[in-house]
């Protein structure tokens, strides 16, 4: 089948004015109004980090594709719409789609339970319906208990997820579930008589995805050189991810930005699914918010402007999302390798791409000039501001970085009114009780958001503790908060070793811990690019926020954020 072909002239008709094309040409794009200010606002951003590959339709006509950044920083390989990434829960939708072409064929009804699959299921989940796990209500865990990562043979991962605690009576309500879609994948393969990997591999076939396929893959992905970043950290290189025994089904799939286009456009214009099966994949089932409900595993989002699809995925530095803004008549793809202060690049990117094409302004990262080897090194160094703090500025690859080091230097860099200043003291407060209550489980749980579900939160406490080591609460040095928002907020913890300093960062959403990400040598790491003589600049690609140091005197710096100018000597 051809991976844009419609069934009929009608359903072309229809699929293009909601935005989906029919046909995808190779190599960049950019085109028009948009895909030109989308193009320019990426290629500045590139400059302070980003990094991804895109791809924007508007009325069934692709207006921009195309790679920005780096793939692999330390070898200077630059990102292209070729580029493999792993898409973590991305890959869910794969899923879905896959039982549900097992249902058009009569392989498996989406009403059978459990038990029609498993003989061995425990009684209170044999009831749970192959309906249930598509639409994240069986009532099974945000995670496993045993965590994602480790070995296991399929069966042995079939048997733990089996043996997860309930947290609701299925069918009740809405709770995510990575071990429902591990369930799923053991599903295809009972139902479909063969492999997890070799069923979607036939879907990909009819589809025309050429370079989609497993993490663990090592000879495929080995001709790529792509790895993670999470702040200045680089993570495991995509071809080195071993295979994932708990990632099956919800999120084990490497793919480009093309294929991800390819695959939409094909399920909701080809032949993959039925229409009435495919209609199922996107109609609500339950609501998850006032605007929000799921369908089988597409979050159905109601706008001002009409309805978007959603389906995104996180794992590591990798994160991917696809949007579907029905009524306006546009999708966008991003995919990319970079996290920044617990956030991956497409929240930078999607919401960013939507504004701009209903015609807003939105603040665009200042262009960037070069900066030579003297320039640099007269900016090295560690600087005490006028009004308190400390902060660091250190060359890394082709940029140079800042970082503070206490609270002061966050407070600076953050531009933190005086509302703000007292909320990160309080917080700082919360933070070393979270610290010491690490020695007790139970009490730590109690920190915890109410997005990590009950019956996860031991596992994560523990989680965490082997991040942090032992004996947090007596090495872990509290040393400030930055305020990113109404609820959110991050306060650095510094572990001091032998070899040097680690700081890592406790995420609170609401007061409550969202999660726990490394920071490496300072806080609230900014990337300073050159803006001209003298000066160089950091720009927040989440919040648009500009800093600007400039150098006044040969150990002298002026920092500007939020229109507050301060002095620091070093």
């Amino acid at each position: 089948m051809g991976a844009w072909r419609a069934t009929t002239c009608t359903v072309t008709v229809l699929a293009f004015a909601a935005g989906v094309g029919r046909a995808q040409q190779t190599g960049d794009v950019v085109r028009g109004e948009l895909g030109a200010r989308v193009d320019s606002m990426l290629t500045r951003a590139a400059a302070y980090g980003l990094s991804g590959s895109i791809i924007v339709a508007q009325r069934g006509e692709i207006v921009l594709q195309k790679g920005y950044g780096l793939a692999d920083r330390e070898r200077k390989v630059a990102v292209s719409v070729e580029t493999p990434f792993f898409i973590g829960s991305l890959a869910k939708q794969f899923t879905a789609t896959a039982v549900l072409r097992l249902a058009a064929d009569g392989r498996l009804s989406l009403d059978d339970s459990l038990g029609t699959f498993f003989p061995a299921v425990p009684a209170d989940k044999r009831a749970i319906t192959v309906r249930q796990l598509l639409s994240h209500t069986s009532g099974l865990p945000y995670l496993p208990t045993a965590g994602l990562f480790g070995g296991g043979s399929r069966d042995s991962v079939m048997r733990e997820m089996l043996a997860e605690r309930l947290a609701f009576e299925p069918g009740a309500r809405y709770e995510y579930s990575t071990p429902g879609y591990n369930l799923l994948a053991g599903i295809i393969e009972r139902a479909s008589g063969t492999t997890y990997e070799l069923y979607l591999r036939r879907l990909f076939a009819r589809t025309g995805l050429e370079h989609t396929g497993f993490v663990g893959e090592r000879p495929r992905w080995s001709a790529w050189r792509v790895r993670s970043y999470t702040d200045a950290t680089a993570e495991t290189a995509l071809a080195d991810i071993p295979a994932l025994p708990r990632f099956v089904g919800a999120g084990s799939i490497v793919s480009t930005v093309s294929d991800l286009y390819r695959w939409y456009g094909a399920v909701t214009l080809g032949d993959v699914l039925p229409p009435p099966l495919r209609d199922a994949l996107f109609t609500p089932v339950v609501r998850v918010r006032p605007n929000v409900e799921e369908a089988f595993t597409w979050l159905l989002v109601t706008l001002p402007t009409g309805t978007m699809r959603q389906a995104a995925g996180d794992i590591g530095g990798f994160n991917a999302e696809l949007r579907h803004y029905v009524d306006e008549q546009l999708v966008v793809v991003f995919v990319s390798n970079g996290r920044v202060r617990g956030r991956g690049y497409r929240d930078a990117v999607m919401n960013a791409v939507a504004r701009m094409s209903r015609g807003e302004r939105i603040p665009l990262p200042p262009r960037v000039t070069g900066l030579s080897a003297a320039e640099v090194d007269s900016l090295v160094g560690t600087y005490t501001l006028d009004d308190g703090g400390t902060l660091e500025v250190w060359a890394a690859d082709d940029s140079l970085l800042i970082g503070a080091k206490d609270g002061g230097g966050i407070a600076s860099l953050a531009g933190h009114d005086t509302s703000a200043a007292r909320r990160a003291t309080t917080l700082d407060d919360r933070a070393r009780e979270f610290l010491g209550a690490l020695a007790l489980d139970s009490v730590a749980e109690t920190f915890m958001h109410a997005s990590i579900p009950a019956d996860s939160r031991r596992a994560y406490v523990r989680s965490v503790k082997r991040l942090l080591g032992d004996s947090a609460a007596s090495r872990g040095i509290v040393i400030g908060t930055a305020i990113d928002g109404p609820l959110d907020a991050r306060s650095y913890v510094r572990f001091d070793h032998p070899d040097g300093a680690e700081v890592v960062a406790l995420l609170w959403t609401g007061g409550k811990l969202v999660g726990v990400e490394p920071s490496g040598r300072a806080a609230y790491t900014l990337r300073l690019r050159g803006e001209g003589p003298g000066s160089v600049a950091a720009f927040d690609l989440f919040t648009g926020r500009l800093v600007r140091v400039g150098l006044t005197g040969e150990r002298e710096l002026a920092i500007v954020t939020s229109g507050v100018r301060r002095r620091a000597v070093r």
